[in-house]
């Protein structure tokens, strides 16, 4: 595994772009959404960590077909190290994956998490970007990624539940002085119901909090994303399918907004 990891070295000294994909509700497609995005960018070749912050209720380990030894919990509660915690899935991609059942970082505790994002910087170092799948409750350890987001995307559904849950995903980011996520409308007919999803919450978002919020994306209802997660195998690693393309548009997009984050400040992390 140290081989396979040393491979993963970037000679840059500039600290990774991070890309974080949050949801106000469980179900909606995020962690396939974070899978994808993660699989495009090592592709693309850029070397990319892919981070569960699900703590309790983690699966992204799942959707690559893999049972790691550790996790970052493990590393956090120091029954590893960083590097033990890390799992290589394919060139230029590695992951630190979460664990699932009792968990300190979900039951909220200050110390394991500032243990965590340590330890996720001192991996992250070695890669241009970090992708990180959060939890759908919009705890401390979702909202410190939130602060060190050059980009972040809410999936949702277009469903009123899935609205209505996103909409407190933003209210609470406003709360925090953060600010709001472009929108990927998951599980829809078309880029029309995606729009009137988009421009619904951005209605809301407008009246009540001041801001609009951007559709960077939309993915449609296709079989091939079900039989992906049967599979155990990120929809784009299998032919081309409808949804997949809409996953690489979200990509080229979202990279597209992370050049355009590098050339704004940045809002420091509540602790380094």
């Amino acid at each position: 595994m140290n081989a396979q990891a040393n491979g993963l070295r970037r000679a840059s000294g500039r600290r990774p772009d991070w890309l974080v994909v949050t949801g106000g509700k469980g179900g909606v497609g995020k962690t396939v959404v974070a899978a994808n995005l993660a699989t495009l960018a090592a592709r693309s070749g850029r070397k990319t960590l892919l981070v569960d912050l699900d703590s309790g209720t983690a699966n992204l380990h799942v959707h690559f077909r893999r049972s790691p030894k550790f996790t970052l919990e493990d590393a956090a509660s120091s029954r590893c190290s960083p590097m033990q915690a890390l799992t290589v899935i394919a060139p230029k991609l590695a992951a630190l994956f979460g664990s699932s059942g009792p968990s300190e970082l979900a039951l909220g505790s200050a110390a394991r998490m500032h243990r965590a994002y340590e330890i996720i910087d001192e991996v992250a170092k070695d890669f241009d970007l970090v992708v990180c799948d959060t939890g759908s409750s919009m705890n401390a350890m979702v909202l410190e990624a939130a602060r060190r987001a050059n980009v972040q995307v809410a999936v949702t559904g277009s469903d009123p539940a899935s609205v209505t849950d996103t909409y407190a995903l933003l209210k609470t980011l406003h709360h925090a002085e953060l600010p709001a996520p472009a929108l990927v409308v998951n599980n829809v007919q078309s880029l029309q119901e995606a729009t009137a999803t988009a421009t619904r919450l951005s209605k809301t978002a407008s009246t009540f909090l001041g801001h609009t919020i951007d559709l960077i994306g939309w993915v449609r209802t296709d079989r091939a994303v079900r039989q992906s997660i049967i599979e155990q195998r990120p929809l784009c690693r299998r032919n081309a399918s409808g949804a997949a393309s809409d996953l690489q548009a979200l990509f080229a997009r979202s990279v597209a907004s992370l050049s355009d984050s590098n050339q704004r400040p940045r809002i420091s992390p509540s602790f380094v």
